[in-house]
């Protein structure tokens, strides 16, 4: 393996995602293609729910459990997840903020 570059997030075409917080409109999303840009990559996120709801984010924010859980979860499920969290653990840097960060544009994408 000398010499070869390790894969960074090997597995995430094909992965699902929920949206802790409704990103247009839906929160349960499958990654259905991955753009490797220098240190940059770059998940496509498409609704299961709504087919013509997609975006590009940074694979990096799915990492974030504010902001992304692995799997399809139920909201029920969120709610308790969300209680269970103590307010220490919360940052001063707003949800809203965050999920305006993780859904920068992707550098290829054109507006018509």
């Amino acid at each position: 393996m000398k010499g070869q570059r390790k894969i960074k997030f090997p597995h995430l075409v094909g992965s699902k995602w929920t949206s802790v917080s409704p990103v247009l409109g839906w929160r349960h999303f499958e990654v259905t293609a991955r753009e490797d840009r220098k240190t940059v990559i770059f998940a496509h996120m498409q609704s299961v729910c709504g087919p013509d709801a997609h975006l590009w984010i940074n694979a990096v924010s799915l990492k974030d459990r504010d902001l992304w859980v692995p799997g399809w979860t139920l909201m029920a499920e969120l709610a308790e997840e969300s209680e269970t969290i103590s307010e220490t653990a919360q940052t001063d840097f707003p949800q809203s903020q965050k999920i305006e960060t993780a859904l920068s544009p992707h550098p290829l994408s054109h507006r018509s």
